[in-house]
């Protein structure tokens, strides 16, 4: 076995074994760099160690499969077999989520065929996220339009704000902040509930807020970090 191994490792030449090491090095940090990228864009649900290694991991995992099924047709008919059986039982909190994920299976693939392609489709991966970020922080500087994404399910984590007043107070409903609102006439109950992105935000509401402190029997401010 051990002469096996020895006669095997001599089919490889320095390059052949620099080239294999430099390719995995750049599908880790082509993962990496996309894993920022979507915290640099708010989405939050990627903030967490899990998805740090994850993101990481998937390319260079996913180069070293594509390099040994690649030219043999029956290891690669074995492989599908026992990747089949491999199933993910964290739910996928959002679609983007699971096109991240499709992408760094790319990522690998493409490295592992011409480093060239993983780069490509890193850097404009990150562009589209980029230019999203910038056309949506224009859009509601010079506009005051923001491009709907306070939902909840979408895996991000918001600050959410619930404001229990004595009468009825029409500003609120149009805050662009507001998620859910109940009005009551019959036993005046008005509830007001916002969610936003960060603690900046957070607080600028809080303050538009105590203007309508003589109205305001109630705030609930709940920071999720």
């Amino acid at each position: 076995m051990l002469n096996t191994i020895v006669s095997e490792l001599q089919t490889y030449n320095v390059h052949t074994v620099l080239y294999i090491n430099i390719s995995i090095f750049i599908s880790i940090l082509c993962g990496v760099s996309i894993r920022y990228a979507l915290s640099f864009c708010d989405q939050n649900w990627v903030q967490t160690y899990q998805h740090t290694v994850s993101y990481a991991l998937l390319p260079p995992i996913t180069f070293v499969i594509t390099k040994v099924i690649s030219g043999n047709i029956a290891l690669s008919l074995g492989m599908i077999g026992a990747l089949s059986i491999v199933r993910f039982r964290t739910p996928v909190k959002n679609p983007l989520e699971l096109i991240i994920y499709f992408a760094l299976i790319t990522i690998g693939i493409s490295c592992s065929v011409r480093v060239a392609y993983g780069i490509f489709l890193t850097i404009t991966i990150i562009t589209v996220l980029l230019f999203l970020k910038f056309l949506s922080t224009y859009l509601s500087k010079r506009f005051n339009y923001e491009i709907p994404s306070l939902i909840y399910g979408d895996g991000n984590h918001y600050n959410t704000i619930e404001v229990s007043c004595v009468k009825k107070i029409d500003e609120f409903k149009s805050k662009k902040e507001l998620i859910q609102s109940i009005e009551n006439n019959e036993d005046e109950l008005f509830i007001y509930k916002f969610a936003t992105k960060n603690t900046d935000e957070t607080n600028k509401l809080n303050n538009h807020i105590s203007n309508f402190d003589k109205h305001v029997k109630n705030i609930i401010t709940d920071y999720n970090r």
